[in-house]
């Protein structure tokens, strides 16, 4: 067995309980789902494991096509689009 002094190098060396990978995952999931823009540092603070064991979990979601891309919402009124407006018409014959 190989003595750890705790350093992230450790850290990331130590695989997590089989139960936790599952967990951990939905909540990298609903955090991205909440600010996709978040960084692997703030998700790593959030879910308690190193900044490079939220990337290659995020990496393993995004290559599986669990997470398939990541979007802004946009305001439309403050980003000055132009509106767009749809109408349906039926005609009685």
């Amino acid at each position: 067995m190989t003595a750890h002094d705790g350093s992230a190098e450790d850290e990331e060396r130590v695989e997590p309980p089989t139960n936790a990978g599952p967990r951990t995952d939905r909540r990298l999931l609903r955090l991205l789902q909440e600010d996709g823009a978040l960084t692997d540092a703030e998700l790593a603070e959030r879910v308690h494991l190193s900044a490079s064991g939220c990337r290659k979990r995020r990496l393993r979601l995004e290559a599986a096509g669990v997470i398939r891309g990541y979007s802004a919402v946009v305001d439309e009124e403050r980003a000055s689009l132009p509106e767009v407006i749809f109408v349906i018409v039926k005609l009685k014959s």
